[in-house]
């Protein structure tokens, strides 16, 4: 990616973003380093005691101008996670021909602004990167082993855009419950996660809860709204679990939904229809990009396909585990309230179930 300026024009340059030796803090100072410690003076109130190092980690990798575009987008996104209540000071506004990142004081002054612009006029672009094609329009990419079909990128798209709805509905609750605003918190929704997890009947062990659910709900929520890549299952993953539907046309595949009986009706072409053997997606947590992986052949129920991406999100952006699949019934209903916390189903549970 092209250099980076900062409002006093110095550009930065560093070969590791991640961890700082010896020499690369000499040639950091040669270019202006102090600008770095500039920046962060003006934004480190943003953030937690506890969260300053990474904050001031991923803002290196912002004003490195040997970041990839995929390094900056991550790096500014976890930046504006890290500011939780704060993060309004971390924008991003996606245009037609551009994408512009910027980052304001506690008094809305600029202190940094960059332009990513996108190739074509209609914001849509291809491009292969580590023996993978990508497709982006604004601040979606989505990735696959061969060429990107349109229809492919439109069903993520849909299906993403479908699970940020529904997080909307609730979203502004969570907010209230981490930045302690009482008067945005709605009493069903708050009752809503108290079942959903099995929380402690202990009030004060209960609040203290409420506040992680709503901090992963938030990290899921933020990351699905900004830029964000998402692959088709792995080459691996396919051969290890697929299985071969000798059709010459649309196989018919009833498919639960993740949180309803319905069935959908899905196929895969001229090729016959394939069908991932337990895996509809996944999340790499040794790989240090951690993409969403979901299996592009199919078009799943719309239920389905939402709690499938917050399930494989909430793996991503909260660091949460699969302790026990919802469709384990019994195993679920002995599942306590510290690891429903971090269940990757119990989030998609929530969002998909209607606060009664």
């Amino acid at each position: 990616m092209s250099g980076i300026e900062l409002k006093s024009g110095t550009t930065l340059f560093a070969s590791d973003p991640l961890s700082i030796s010896s020499n690369e803090m000499i040639n950091l100072e040669k270019n202006g380093y102090h600008y770095i410690d500039w920046v962060f003076d003006s934004i480190k109130d943003f953030f937690c005691q506890t969260e300053r190092v990474q904050a001031k980690k991923e803002l290196i990798i912002i004003l490195n101008s040997e970041s990839s575009i995929w390094e900056f987008r991550n790096a500014f996104h976890r930046l504006r996670e890290l500011a939780m209540c704060n993060n309004t000071h971390f924008n991003v506004d996606s245009g037609v021909t551009h994408e512009v990142y910027s980052i304001t004081d506690s008094s809305n002054n600029e202190l940094f602004r960059h332009e990513i612009p996108l190739s074509m006029s209609n914001g849509t672009f291809s491009y292969q990167e580590n023996n993978l094609h990508y497709m982006q329009q604004g601040d979606l990419t989505v990735g696959n082993h061969f060429e990107v079909s349109p229809q492919d990128f439109e069903n993520i798209r849909t299906i993403r855009d479908s699970a940020i709805e529904v997080m909307q509905k609730q979203i502004d609750s969570y907010y209230g419950i981490l930045c302690q605003e009482d008067d945005r918190v709605n009493e069903k929704i708050l009752k809503h996660i108290d079942r959903t997890f099995n929380l402690s009947d202990d009030h004060d062990v209960k609040m203290k809860q409420r506040k992680q659910v709503a901090e992963a709900v938030v990290q899921v929520y933020e990351g699905l709204t900004h830029p964000l890549t998402i692959l088709n299952l792995s080459k691996k993953r396919w051969e290890e679990n697929r299985v071969f539907y000798e059709k010459q046309s649309k196989a018919t595949l009833g498919v639960k939904n993740a949180s309803s009986s319905e069935t959908q009706t899905m196929g895969s072409g001229n090729t016959g229809s394939l069908r991932p053997r337990n895996i509809w997606g996944y999340v790499e947590l040794s790989d240090e990009r951690k993409d969403i992986h979901i299996a592009f052949p199919y078009t799943f129920a719309k239920k389905g396909s939402i709690a499938i991406l917050i399930h494989e999100a909430s793996h991503k952006f909260a660091n949460t585990w699969d302790h026990c699949y919802i469709s384990k019934q019994k195993q679920y209903a002995q599942l306590p309230a510290k690891y429903r916390i971090d269940n990757a189903d119990t989030y998609a549970e929530l969002m998909l179930k209607t606060p009664e």
